[in-house]
């Protein structure tokens, strides 16, 4: 399938640029670089923006709160993990997405942003998700208030999404949907995900990329890699996790026209999707 033109015309744009190293020295500088080719646009409008924190494993967590317009009702709630490979993306970064959200589902979006790595490897960053996750769950009433949650990410932050659905899950807290956005499922290296070999050259986010991000993640080590706290495809498999691996009737794969950005986790995203449904039919 071709890349759609205006997708193509980004990654020529960006592609001169260098990739710079995943090393201490070098992470500020990646992740202004990252985003730093990102358009600007007229923030999208919603009812109220405010930052804030909740609490953490290792000090307070930022998080920024969007309210949709004319909320005067209860409305869900949705805790959004950004991407970034774990180690870039903030919450200015994923902005308009969060707003969008907002505005579109009509809901609370509390947008985390976790510690990041090489600084803070694993489990750092899935540690202040699962925290940020917890404190919405348990004060519902402070956010959307009508009882309804959701988790939601984009690429690694759709990875920390998922996983936080099953601990949810396995905590018997309040969750209705996930909502990820080409997630990354599988880092265990025990599978042919033929979407890796499709897209791993020459549209930005190559296979040597993506080796280096996971490693910068959650290390080399295969035992931990093939945990379904780093793999969540593999959780279906897993004693810690030995039910269906979503909660029923949460995950729906839409039928919305798109550009096609070509995605290297593309294929493990579609495949948990595809689980995942297959579990929630089961478990109903």
């Amino acid at each position: 399938m071709p890349v759609e033109p205006a997708i193509a015309a980004l990654i020529a744009q960006i592609a001169p640029t260098p990739p710079l190293p995943l090393d201490r020295a070098h992470i500020e500088q990646l992740r202004a670089q990252s985003w730093a080719s990102a358009e600007a646009a007229a923030p999208i409008e919603v009812g109220a923006v405010r930052n804030g924190t909740v609490p953490g494993p290792a000090g307070e967590i930022p998080v920024r709160i969007y309210r949709p317009d004319g909320a005067g009702t209860p409305v869900p709630t949705v805790v959004f993990f950004h991407g970034g490979g774990w180690v870039a993306g903030d919450l200015d970064s994923h902005d308009q997405i969060t707003r969008r959200l907002c505005r579109d589902a009509r809901a609370v979006v509390v947008a985390v942003h976790y510690r990041r790595a090489p600084e803070h490897p694993y489990p750092a960053p899935l540690d202040d998700c699962l925290a940020a996750a917890r404190h919405v769950a348990d004060h519902l009433g402070d956010y959307g208030g009508d009882g309804r949650l959701a988790v939601a990410g984009d690429s690694a932050g759709a990875n920390t999404a998922a996983v936080t659905a099953l601990v949810l899950r396995d905590e018997r807290r309040p969750l209705k949907a996930q909502l990820l956005a080409y997630p990354v499922t599988d880092c265990s290296g025990t599978r042919a995900h033929p979407s890796r070999a499709e897209n791993g050259e020459g549209l930005l986010l190559t296979e040597d990329m993506l080796g280096k991000l996971q490693r910068a993640y959650a290390g080399d080590d295969p035992g931990a890699l093939r945990s379904w706290r780093i793999s969540p495809l593999l959780a279906r498999t897993s004693p810690a996790s030995p039910r269906p691996s979503s909660p029923p009737r949460s995950t729906t794969r839409c039928g919305t026209r798109a550009a096609r950005t070509p995605r290297p986790w593309r294929t493990p995203g579609w495949r948990s999707s595809t689980a995942r449904t297959t579990a929630s039919s089961t478990a109903s």
